[in-house]
């Protein structure tokens, strides 16, 4: 077993002094007086694999290529040996396009995805969807749509 003395530092860290990062708010404290502060602002950021759109997310929008590798990488859409041409990110519109070497094609599998809050990580596809609708219909002893006994 390994020893870990102290926490790695990490690669990237937020930048908490990024005007695009937050917004100032008006409110009152627990005493009643009047506070500004600031506090994080999530806007959507859509991402792009070559010319397919894969998946609209809320963020921060803090380092918008690193996050969009890394979803891919997490989803299995991009292999740690695919090479990528192009990470491509236009601040305006809120978009990341990656470019790869190969072609890719999720058409299928994002045919019907429904997008939950969660760091994106909260999707279920329309299979995983009917399978839970089927398996619940059959505990309560009905029949499921499309179905017959």
């Amino acid at each position: 077993m390994m020893k870990i003395d102290k926490a790695p530092v990490p690669l990237i860290v937020p930048n908490p002094d990024d005007p695009r990062l937050t917004e100032r708010v008006t409110g009152t404290d627990q005493t009643g007086a009047t506070v500004e502060i600031k506090v994080p602002v999530e806007r959507p950021l859509t991402l792009y694999l070559n010319a397919q759109e894969i998946v609209t997310m809320m963020t921060i929008g803090d380092y918008p290529e690193y996050l969009a590798l890394g979803y891919l990488l997490n989803q299995n859409m991009l292999k740690y040996d695919d090479v990528v041409t192009e990470v491509e990110y236009d601040d305006d519109l809120q978009v990341v396009v990656v470019r790869t070497e190969h072609h890719t094609n999720f058409e299928q599998k994002l045919k019907k995805r429904t997008q939950t809050s969660g760091c994106a990580q909260g999707t279920r596809s329309a299979i995983c969807s009917k399978r839970w609708k089927a398996s619940r219909c059959l505990k309560r002893n009905c029949v499921p749509p499309g179905s017959t006994r």
